[in-house]
């Protein structure tokens, strides 16, 4: 998920030291340039303030987050991406207990 080499925690938390940098890390990798509704792939895309999107054929709101793991959820982005960073840089892997 995370194109960069990060060293260490350190690393990764100044790479991605608040929400809206996670955000727009989130965005480029998700849509690039090209934004794409998550409710019609072929309808055109408003955008709209604080991070929203507008679908015009279904005329629904949604982010970068709409459809992916962190949906509906309360924890922010830069908790996320410390937690994926240290589940997938472990070396011995993590028990699932």
């Amino acid at each position: 998920m995370i194109n960069k080499d990060f060293n260490s925690i350190i690393d990764l938390i100044n790479a991605f030291p608040n929400e809206q940098t996670c955000i727009d890390h989130l965005e480029q990798l998700r849509w690039n340039v090209n934004v794409v509704s998550s409710f019609d792939s072929t309808s055109k895309v408003y955008k709209c303030k604080d991070n929203k999107y507008r679908c015009k054929n279904t005329d629904k709101y949604f982010n970068v987050k709409t459809n992916t793991l962190f949906d509906n959820t309360k924890i922010e982005l830069c908790k996320w991406f410390l937690a994926i960073y240290i589940a997938t840089s472990h070396k011995k892997g993590i028990s699932s207990i």
